[in-house]
């Protein structure tokens, strides 16, 4: 999945994502519902 592509489309950076995804950082609620909105379409 390219995270990085999609970041612009919940309003997150995308360094920030691929930190959420790499385990590096933790995820706010509203960033996860964002992102299984996306995972969604794939």
């Amino acid at each position: 999945m390219h995270w990085h592509r999609n970041s612009k489309s919940i309003g997150v950076p995308a360094q920030r994502i691929g930190d959420i995804v790499s385990g590096k950082r933790g995820i706010s609620a509203e960033t996860d519902l964002n992102m299984k909105l996306i995972a969604q379409h794939f």
